[in-house]
């Protein structure tokens, strides 16, 4: 369960869901999804990622052109999205941190799990 921290209430709310409910209705998590792993399944509907989003309607508006600023060898320095996707490796380095309870809080220990995310694959950490 999660707390909604906005109202100063520590009291749990609704219960997480994950995958969340309307994942099949989301093209922002389908595209990177099918991307990865095309015939990923979702756990419920059994539908695999690729199937999810060919059911999506067309969209409305011509596709942005999405670039990030990041360096990069090729491209004039930028990362330009939509060649691939992108993994992104998180590294919380705050003692608070809800996922990791501060596990990475010295610089050793955040290099070594800094290495540890690139090694798995992680693009930009």
């Amino acid at each position: 369960q999660h707390s909604d921290a906005s109202s100063g209430d520590a009291a749990p709310s609704l219960p997480l869901e994950l995958p969340h409910p309307r994942m099949g209705e989301r093209r922002f998590v389908l595209e990177p999804l099918a991307e990865i792993d095309p015939a990923a399944r979702h756990p419920r509907s059994g539908a695999t990622a690729a199937a999810m989003l060919a059911a999506l309607p067309p969209e409305d508006a011509a596709p942005l052109q999405r670039v990030c600023p990041l360096g990069s060898d090729d491209d004039e320095g930028l990362v330009r999205w939509g060649r691939r996707t992108l993994l992104m490796g998180v590294l919380n380095v705050t003692p608070d941190s809800f996922s990791d309870g501060g596990r990475f809080d010295s610089a050793a220990a955040a290099t070594a799990h800094a290495l540890e995310l690139e090694a798995a694959g992680a693009d930009i950490i």
